[in-house]
């Protein structure tokens, strides 16, 4: 009940103060590109790396035209952002132009998040979503193929350490995307997270391709309530 109380107050709060939101969203995804080196059963057949990435100079004048209202901006949606060679150029060029209260944040899959792009993200304040869909390293690379376990559990504790002076509202996170493989691990995950010093968890229902959507029943909602208390236990 709590999450949907402080949801909905920042729903309402978002049409409070801001005649902007009749000319601009206040949340913009940047899609900056469809690459992606991994090839998650839910997301994909194949590993794709076709050098589908929006030119910089679009990108510059989706930013330059929207950074006037724009109060959080996410560059990813379908792709992998850090393969993008000119990532950092962008994140660069959004904090540059946005507004003072504005976010920006990025989704991974944590391959590539390596100790120098931590260090980046970091000195400029980009918030970090890593995509853990197991808390074992056979169901993780089941689910996301071609990745390696191991090396992305390394990548988020380096993460959780260099941003541990952060407020937890932008401290990493681990993002869930909820499938029939691991439905019953939901509580897993978290206990995981907590473990490498992770303090935000989210998830979400995969509803297509429908063969992994997971079945929603009383017991998955027991799961979900599992995880939310230990959650509110350990201040997470």
């Amino acid at each position: 009940m709590k999450y949907y109380l402080n949801n909905s107050y920042e729903f309402l709060m978002g049409d409070t103060d801001c005649a902007d939101n009749a000319l601009c969203p206040q949340k913009l995804h940047i899609d900056i590109t469809q690459d992606c080196n991994l090839y998650c059963k839910m997301c994909r057949s194949e590993r794709s790396v076709c050098g589908k990435t929006m030119p910089m100079e679009l990108f510059q004048r989706v930013v330059e035209e929207t950074a006037p209202y724009v109060r959080s901006y996410s560059l990813f949606n379908w792709g992998e952002p850090l393969m993008v060679k000119d990532f950092c150029d962008r994140v660069l060029f959004v904090n540059q132009h946005k507004r003072s209260d504005c976010v920006v944040e990025i989704s991974t899959n944590g391959m590539l998040l390596s100790d120098e792009m931590i260090d980046f993200l970091y000195k400029e304040n980009v918030g970090i979503t890593i995509s853990v869909d197991s808390a074992d390293q056979k169901g993780f690379e089941s689910i996301r193929r071609g990745s390696d376990f191991e090396r992305i559990m390394h990548n988020a504790k380096n993460a959780a350490a260099k941003y541990r002076d952060f407020p937890i509202q932008y401290a990493p996170e681990f993002y869930i995307s909820i499938q029939k493989e691991n439905q019953n691990q939901i509580l897993d995950i978290v206990k995981l997270a907590h473990s490498l010093g992770i303090r935000r968890v989210g998830c979400g229902l995969v509803t297509s391709p429908e063969q992994y959507a997971p079945t929603q029943d009383e017991k998955l909602c027991y799961e979900l309530e599992q995880a939310y208390l230990y959650i509110q236990q350990n201040g997470m």
